[in-house]
């Protein structure tokens, strides 16, 4: 079966659905009619492929929501890992290119940018993302060593507010 891939605002709601039944029901509204033809450039994608995705993005999500985000970085190669997994600059790049060669850190350049801009679209979707990942970059991000690293953010959600208090762990 094949679904339309929702947009990015669209995508985050789903990965904040609280249950598997709530996330069938939603995706049950993007599976492909053969009568009602597809919108100009929509991704037409496989419904389990992208079943397993948004539930890899819930988990990612609550675990940001309920304990601390983990990022680590590996300077020589410029990759950067959230939970372990890793993150691609593609998506970020296109809201907006800041960095043609791709993340860096340790400044307040192009590179840090789309780091955060990454990190920021993956953990609290595009609105939010294009709103803080510039304070992200400043207070996070451009203190950080030219160099390999460990972070973790331990995150509280009162309300619908996030307070960030960082505690850093330098290689």
């Amino acid at each position: 079966m094949t679904i339309i891939k929702p947009d990015f605002d669209h995508e985050f709601f789903l990965v904040q659905l609280k249950t598997e039944d709530q996330l069938k029901a939603e995706l049950d509204l993007l599976v492909i009619d053969s009568l009602v033809p597809k919108k100009e450039n929509s991704d037409v994608i496989d419904l389990e492929t992208y079943l397993l995705e948004i539930r890899s993005k819930r988990l990612r999500f609550q675990r940001a929501v309920d304990m601390s985000i983990q990022l680590r970085g590996d300077y020589d190669s410029r990759r950067v890992w959230l939970f372990e997994n890793p993150i691609s600059p593609v998506p970020s790049m296109q809201l907006r290119t800041h960095s043609m060669d791709g993340f860096n850190w340790g400044s307040l350049g192009p590179g840090s940018a789309q780091l955060s801009l990454a990190l920021c679209l993956e953990l609290f979707g595009v609105h939010r993302a294009l709103k803080e990942y510039q304070d992200f970059k400043g207070k996070y991000l451009s203190t950080l060593p030219q160099s390999d690293f460990s972070l973790d953010i331990p995150i509280k959600l009162p309300a619908q507010q996030i307070e960030v208090v960082i505690e850093s762990e330098v290689k």
